[in-house]
């Protein structure tokens, strides 16, 4: 009975046995290959499955047996933004590229599938079309800090990096507390070539938010780039042997031992950090 094989399928999701579910639903097709709701059903749990083109196939059915849902629209949206990732993890830009531009298209104001499609124009030389997507986020939403960091990179990858800095602290004034536009700033102002204003601002980063191991970044590659190597070693390790069980200090002091040409100590300090989160981030495993 299709009915009885949906509902087992729909609770079976719900009780986190995406194997059953998937079994279940998948057999509600096969004698039912018109139910739009089955079909979104099973999508979703290829989605939770991590199996995006699947998800992303069956969606797309469950799409044009109904057309208005706008539950299919969403899951549908997500499923494709999930494999448009995969597909640019794996090199395949085009693809990912005609999945992002889908997604957006489908639901102009997700704000996630548009700045990865920004970022995968970007890195892939159309700098201009990223720079377009990018000021339609800020159009959208003139306080999207992500927005103004990219807007910014993207002034400066062709060379406007006046501009880019106007652009960073104009983000600055607005998100004072979000260290991460500091860091940019940061980097901005040391591209110019003003290193006592990008060391200031660098403090200002790591001020705003000390207990990230990543607001220590900017003042470090301030240091590294201007010869005070050591200076920056003592600050992470300082870091690092306050908060012993912080694997991303471990990761920061890996980096220097890299720029060092340390690469036994680089690799010591990986596997630290490794011990410290396993299963952690493709940073730290690269």
């Amino acid at each position: 009975d299709p009915d009885v094989l949906a509902a087992e399928g729909k609770l079976a999701a719900l009780q986190g046995d995406l194997r059953l579910a998937t079994e279940r639903l998948t057999a509600c097709l096969a004698a039912r290959p018109d139910d739009a709701d089955a079909c979104y059903a099973l999508g979703v749990v290829h989605g939770r499955a991590g199996a995006a083109e699947a998800a992303v196939s069956t969606l797309e059915t469950a799409q044009r047996l109904a057309p208005h849902d706008p539950s299919i629209r969403e899951a549908l949206a997500r499923a494709r933004f999930a494999r448009a990732r995969d597909l640019a993890r794996y090199g395949r830009v085009r693809e990912a590229r005609t999945l992002l531009e889908m997604t957006v298209e489908a639901d102009p104001a997700a704000v996630a599938p548009r700045a990865a499609l920004a970022d995968l124009l970007r890195l892939s030389g159309d700098v201009a079309l990223g720079e377009a997507q990018v000021r339609e986020m800020i159009r959208r939403d003139p306080d999207d800090a992500l927005a103004r960091r990219m807007l910014a990179a993207m002034l400066a990858q062709r060379g406007a990096m006046e501009e880019a800095t106007h652009e960073l602290i104009a983000a600055a004034e607005r998100h004072a507390d979000d260290w991460t536009v500091w860091a940019a700033l940061s980097a901005a102002y040391l591209e110019l070539g003003d290193v006592r204003r990008a060391e200031e601002i660098a403090g200002r980063a790591r001020d705003v938010a000390p207990g990230e191991p990543g607001s220590l970044a900017p003042l470090l590659q301030v240091l590294v780039d201007t010869g005070r190597a050591a200076d920056a070693v003592a600050l992470v390790e300082g870091a690092r042997d306050g908060n012993p069980g912080e694997a991303r200090y471990h990761v920061l002091r890996a980096m220097l031992h890299t720029r060092a040409q340390e690469h036994r100590e680089a690799l010591a300090a990986c596997r630290r950090a490794l011990a410290l989160l396993p299963g952690t981030t493709e940073s730290v495993e690269r």
